[in-house]
């Protein structure tokens, strides 16, 4: 009775393990494709609008501090509405796939986040800091 027992419980944590391992490949899919649709580098964003916040801080001790937040949003879909003799576009925006956060610490240390949605919930995130500091 004890092997039953232990061999349910394995197979019980195996199948646990393969459904965890399925979701997190699911979602490094997702963002993978997100990332593959915007180039950081160049700025590139044909699959996605950028809205972009700058601002510019002198803070004590760090000295100018630049942050850059960025939300990239899938292209609207328009709706047609027909009323009378008039004709109207309704665009739906949906919101953001990426909201990315840039800004230094100094001139040494450079930080970004990166947050990933999925019709609005956030599935994952990210956080890179780099620079004179460590990585």
């Amino acid at each position: 009775m004890k092997k039953v027992i232990i061999i349910f419980c394995f197979i019980l944590a195996a199948s646990q393990l393969f459904s965890q391992s399925s979701y997190t490949e699911k979602i490094d899919q997702y963002v993978n494709e997100i990332n593959k649709n915007i180039s950081f580098d160049e700025g590139i964003h044909d699959t996605y609008m950028l809205h972009e916040i700058k601002f510019e801080t002198n803070k004590r001790a760090i000295g100018k501090q630049y942050t850059s937040v960025k939300f990239y949003y899938p292209f609207p879909i328009d709706s047609v509405v027909e009323a009378d003799e008039n004709t109207k576009f309704l665009y739906i925006y949906k919101p953001p796939v990426l909201i990315s956060v840039e800004y230094n610490i100094a001139a040494a240390q450079n930080n970004t986040f990166n947050y990933y949605f999925d019709e609005g919930n956030l599935v994952y995130y990210s956080y890179l800091s780099e620079g004179a500091y460590g990585n």
